[in-house]
């Protein structure tokens, strides 16, 4: 997987909260092709290959903005990160998405240990990754926050891993898409 351009900077996440942030570029411009946009990463088509964003814990306010495109109708991004349950914080991932395409937007998580429990907010569905992990979706095309609380029942850490999917599936009609979902832990 190549990552063309990687800033640490400030980006504004919902409610203009200003969070120390790391901006990845995951598609890049390209003359002459279909779309403006196209595909120079590979391998993160599946939730095995995910784009790895790193560790983190549920203290840190970390956050790393994506900026892509879906680039045809059977593309599908995704990103992992794993996330420490520290005392006294609350891990409650969220992704903040902007488009003006109509694309489907998940997150997901997976306990490490115990089992995994959340509910889905508002406008979205309860979806089921092929990993098994527990997730939401939307399909929007407009500025949208997710946030999920999960639980990990039958342990007293809430470590687990997230994962984020972007693509034109479950009615999302999106091709030449671009995006960019900001993941927060």
């Amino acid at each position: 997987m190549r990552v063309l351009t990687a800033v640490t900077g400030t980006l504004a996440l919902a409610l203009a909260l200003e969070i120390p942030a790391q901006e990845i570029f995951v598609d890049g411009f390209e003359s002459g092709s279909a779309c403006e946009w196209s595909e120079v990463t590979d391998g993160d088509d599946s939730q095995a290959s995910a784009l790895n964003l790193g560790q983190t814990d549920d203290c840190d306010g970390n956050q790393t903005s994506i900026l892509g495109e879906i680039h045809e109708t059977t593309d599908v991004d995704f990103t992992v990160r794993h996330m420490t349950d520290e005392f006294a914080c609350s891990v409650d991932p969220s992704i903040a998405i902007t488009t003006t395409d109509t694309l489907r937007f998940c997150i997901y998580f997976s306990c490490d240990l115990g089992t995994t429990s959340l509910t889905c907010p508002g406008a979205t569905v309860d979806a089921t990754a092929d990993s098994g992990a527990l997730g939401c979706c939307t399909t929007t095309d407009m500025q949208t926050v997710i946030q999920i609380l999960p639980t990990c029942t039958g342990t007293s850490d809430d470590d687990g891993t997230v994962w984020t999917e972007v693509s034109t599936s479950g009615g999302a009609t999106g091709a030449c898409a671009p995006y960019t979902l900001v993941v927060h832990n």
